[in-house]
């Protein structure tokens, strides 16, 4: 009856307007506290969508990983001899000097054989072992392209096909590949016999193979 009655008093000689403050002040301590919490459970899920963002680039690149060695993992060891150096280049030329060569209406067929002579006998690739590095679990060849060569448009859309590993046109990569990484790559244009233009190419590679 006391706390009555001193209450009362009390409100009787309250202000309005610090009245009116007093009596939202509990709504405010609750919005705060609501906002408070809000605040905490928003950082738990900033928090949770990192870590599971996190954790799924990780397992991507496990998974990456795992599908680039079951790639190249015991690769063919002769693959740049059996894949790339026993390439037929600029066959298409090939095929029109032979039926040149053929032709009754061309008597002297002297640079026609020159030519084709260079391009079966001469116009070949070849790459010379340099050095060798081995580590954990892989060897590193540095292969060096001994002399440029003449390739046509098709031919340097079929090689890159194969060192990078990537459909190219109508060219698809092999399988039993070692990782093969371009450390130099020359082009330019080369005017040829006959009126023929060529692009004269060499590629130096890094291959990288892996145990298995």
């Amino acid at each position: 009856m006391l706390l009555e009655n001193l209450g009362k008093f009390f409100i009787s000689r309250m202000r309005p307007p610090f009245f009116f403050l007093l009596t939202l002040l509990p709504l405010f301590i609750t919005t705060f506290h609501i906002l408070g919490k809000q605040r905490e459970m928003n950082d738990l899920e900033n928090r949770y969508e990192t870590t599971l963002l996190k954790a799924h680039h990780s397992l991507e690149k496990r998974h990456e990983k795992e599908r680039f060695l079951a790639r190249h993992c015991a690769s063919d060891p002769y693959f740049l001899d059996q894949h790339i150096e026993s390439f037929h280049l600029l066959q298409e030329e090939v095929d029109w000097l032979k039926s040149c060569q053929k032709h009754p209406a061309l008597p002297d067929k002297r640079l026609i054989t020159e030519r084709l002579t260079h391009l079966l006998e001469k116009n070949k690739i070849s790459f010379i072992e340099e050095e060798i590095r081995t580590g954990k679990g892989y060897k590193e060849t540095d292969e060096k392209m001994r002399k440029g060569v003449e390739m046509d448009e098709s031919d340097i859309k079929r090689l890159l096909s194969l060192v990078e590993d990537l459909p190219i046109g109508p060219f698809a990569p092999l399988s039993k590949s070692p990782q093969l990484i371009i450390t130099d790559f020359q082009i330019r244009k080369k005017s040829a016999p006959l009126n023929r233009e060529t692009h004269e190419v060499k590629i130096n590679l890094l291959k990288r193979e892996f145990n298995p």
